[in-house]
């Protein structure tokens, strides 16, 4: 009977996207395994799988509020419904091996496989890991982080160092095609801006309040990915902008292969999720970090790493606006020798190999 791996995480493209790289690398060792992604009953989550072509089942589980409320009792009942699908679940696909990367799909996934005895590998992908993250760990068997500082935040519990996972179609992004696929001249200026797999309102309406000033500058070709419940807006807003020679605006929702797009960028503007931080180190991008500024501020200590090490400036949620993000993007821009720095920066910030390295872990778990 071929090995077996059930990949757990949802309600967020963040849970998603590192099981995917997990999952990649996992094929890549080991093309007899037989893979189950489990992820929240959500149309975002089925959107991505099914678009993915990836095996799967939609589990009814609900995050928990951070204050007492009629959510917080509505989350507890749906999680005792979620722990009974998730032991048919597990009694039904007979995992090797679970790979979660926390999240309230976790919540009742990962005790249940630790009560059928599966032996479970919990990635905790934020420098501060989540309350679901903190709760598990005394489940795992194995901890893997993406943050090193995160380690200390796991109530002593024993984890390894990996990085964040990151897709191999980022990972394989090339500058040439990028452009070539957005009609962009290689001589070309590229900025791309993008808020995460949902688009973030404060990025998107500080970026056209900045465009006018932007594309007076020959030779610029700003790529914004607005998110899909933006898009059209973005577009009526932006419909009169006349650039300057050379220069150029356009606006996706998505892009269908955003490594190519991420590689082909001298400068990126971005949210700051740990995959994002990771995507963007594993190019060698120089970027703007503009963390989302609730969840815990989580965002804004996945990005000082890179910060700190001179790869992106830090740009507050609270301090967004035209100005401000033009005038960063005015002043990278404009100084050359800054710009090959950070990036360079950024590279060496890079673990382009931590799927590769969970996956290692993984197999180590599973029958040869």
């Amino acid at each position: 009977m071929p090995a077996r791996v059930m990949l757990v995480g949802g309600g967020t493209p963040g849970h998603i996207t590192p099981c995917v790289a997990v999952a990649e690398s996992l094929s890549a060792r080991r093309p007899d395994l037989e893979l189950l992604f489990v992820a929240a009953d959500r149309e975002s989550d089925r959107a991505v799988l099914e678009g993915l072509c990836l095996p799967h089942s939609l589990i009814a589980a609900q995050p928990f509020p951070y204050r007492p409320s009629l959510a917080l009792i509505k989350a507890y009942l749906a999680l005792r419904q979620a722990r009974r699908y998730a032991r048919g679940l597990l009694s039904d696909f007979r995992p090797d091996v679970l790979f979660s990367t926390g999240g309230y799909v976790a919540g009742p996934m990962v005790p249940e496989a630790r009560a059928a005895g599966v032996p479970v590998v919990l990635h905790a992908a934020d420098a501060m890991p989540g309350r679901a993250n903190v709760a598990l760990a005394r489940y795992a068997d194995t901890i893997t982080v993406a943050y090193q500082a995160s380690i200390a935040r796991l109530r002593g519990r024993p984890a390894t160092w990996t990085g964040q996972p990151v897709r191999r179609c980022i990972l394989n992004g090339s500058r040439q095609r990028g452009r070539a696929q957005l009609g962009i001249a290689a001589e070309a200026t590229v900025v791309l801006a993008y808020g995460g797999g949902q688009g973030a309102a404060s990025i998107n309406d500080a970026l056209v309040d900045a465009l006018p000033q932007l594309l007076t500058m020959r030779h610029l070709q700003v790529v914004h990915l607005t998110g899909s419940a933006h898009i059209d807006s973005i577009r009526a807003a932006t419909a009169h902008l006349a650039p300057a020679e050379g220069a150029g605006y356009q606006c996706h929702a998505f892009l269908d292969a955003p490594g190519d797009a991420l590689a082909a960028a001298d400068l990126v503007i971005s949210r700051c999720g740990s995959s994002s931080m990771a995507e963007v180190a594993a190019l060698g991008v120089p970027c703007i970090a503009i963390p989302y500024p609730h969840a815990g501020g989580h965002q804004k200590l996945n990005a000082l790493p890179l910060v700190d090490a001179g790869g992106a400036v830090l740009l507050e949620d609270r301090y967004v606006s035209g100005g401000t993000l033009g005038g960063w993007v005015v002043q990278l821009l404009g100084d050359r020798e800054r710009l090959a720095e950070m990036a360079k920066a950024s590279k060496a910030m890079g673990k382009p190999e931590a799927a590769d390295t969970i996956a290692d872990l993984i197999l180590a778990g599973t029958p040869a």
